[in-house]
């Protein structure tokens, strides 16, 4: 995810962060399109922009029950990142041991332990074979982070590939493509960095530097916003993966975009929200965006989208939602608050908490797009 202010500053409750992930994972199939049915339940409220709102679908329902993640007796579990063969990676926390987990065929790999029960995984990718993860150091919205690999197609421990000793500053939505790792990193008050790391041979370099925001993807591109050094303008930038130098933005990424405003995107489509009351997503080669939302209902706000194929994700304030892009429809995935990404061909929910405990245990599903049904179109 990338987003833009007079300043970035992280001002999420650390259990939402998962809905405002990177740009979706390189290296994986576009999620694949759901089966021709469609449900038919009621249109519960005018269009908000090009999309209208529907009920939950008794088949989503279903999907979102079956995909329930077990969870060990006691156990505080994070999902921070899925794959459509079934993998999930987790931050656990149990009898006062937190850590990084993989668990893959009903079992579990720990890729991690984290060095205080108090820090957390604020957001993963993983491209089939590299995982690479943001850890917070300290529980609170301004916390310094770091930034770890772990190659999960041989025996060598997560590592460490970036640090950050300067609080607050771009979110850590580290992005992967082609075998790189891109990552933001703050190195003062007023400044951060880019960094571009080679994960099977360690070669690290700054690509950007000045105010560049959180990378997210674009199709073969990683791409950024930043600020000037006045903080009064923002514009966005690409370059490719290869060598990281900055190439010509596709037309897709011209759009003016005001600020502030938050981005995200996969192999196909760039979503963003822009001054928490506007959504809107550009696939590539169409000739102008969709607009998903322009008036959000009162009370409400649009924030941390995400895509994957025909589905986009974000949060209102109230709940998380989720649109299908062939219908132009969207519906409530959770009750109340929680948490939603959709990458990698999967949607990720986490379930707002019943109580407020230190560790609070948390219910989540993962289903794959291919599992859901077309919405209806209203």
């Amino acid at each position: 995810m990338a987003t833009s202010g007079s300043r970035p500053l992280r001002v999420m409750l650390c259990a939402v962060v998962l809905a405002c992930a990177s740009g979706c994972t390189p290296g994986r199939p576009a999620a694949p399109a759901a089966s021709g049915r469609s449900d038919t339940p009621t249109a519960v409220g005018a269009t908000d922009g090009d999309f209208c709102k529907v009920e939950l679908p008794a088949t989503w329902k279903q999907a979102l029950t079956d995909g329930k993640v077990a969870h060990q007796k006691g156990e505080a579990l994070q999902i921070v990142t899925a794959a459509e063969d079934g993998t999930l990676f987790v931050d656990a926390f149990a009898a006062g041991t937190r850590s990084v987990q993989r668990i893959r065929g009903g079992e579990r790999t720990t890729v991690m332990r984290l060095a205080d029960e108090d820090a957390q995984v604020f957001d993963a990718t993983f491209d089939g074979r590299w995982l690479v993860f943001s850890v917070q150091d300290e529980p609170t919205l301004d916390s310094t982070f770091g930034y770890y690999a772990w190659d999960s197609s041989g025996a060598t421990p997560a590592h460490r590939i970036g640090q950050s000793t300067t609080k607050g500053g771009p979110w850590p939505n580290p992005v992967l493509l082609d075998g790189r790792a891109f990552w933001t990193i703050s190195i003062s008050e007023s400044a951060s960095q880019l960094h571009m790391t080679d994960l099977a041979s360690g070669a690290d370099k700054v690509i950007r530097e000045g105010i560049p925001n959180t990378p997210f993807r674009f199709g073969d591109l990683v791409a950024w916003n930043e600020m000037d050094p006045r903080y009064d303008a923002m514009t966005l930038v690409a370059a490719t993966p290869a060598t990281g130098a900055v190439v010509a933005l596709p037309a897709e990424l011209r759009t003016p975009v005001a600020r502030p405003a938050t981005f995200n995107g996969d192999q196909q489509t760039v979503v963003w929200a822009a001054n928490q009351n506007r959504l809107r997503v550009w696939r590539k080669g169409a000739p102008e965006p969709v607009t998903v939302i322009a008036h959000p209902p009162a009370g409400t706000r649009v924030e941390w989208p995400s895509i994957t194929g025909d589905h986009v994700g974000w949060d209102n304030g109230d709940a998380m939602l989720l649109g299908d892009l062939r219908t132009r429809s969207y519906t409530q995935v959770t009750p109340t608050a929680g948490s939603l990404v959709a990458r990698n061909g999967v949607v990720i929910v986490g379930y707002a908490p019943t109580g407020k405990d230190r560790h609070p245990v948390r219910e989540w599903t993962v289903v794959k797009t291919s599992a859901l049904p077309q919405l209806p179109a209203c």
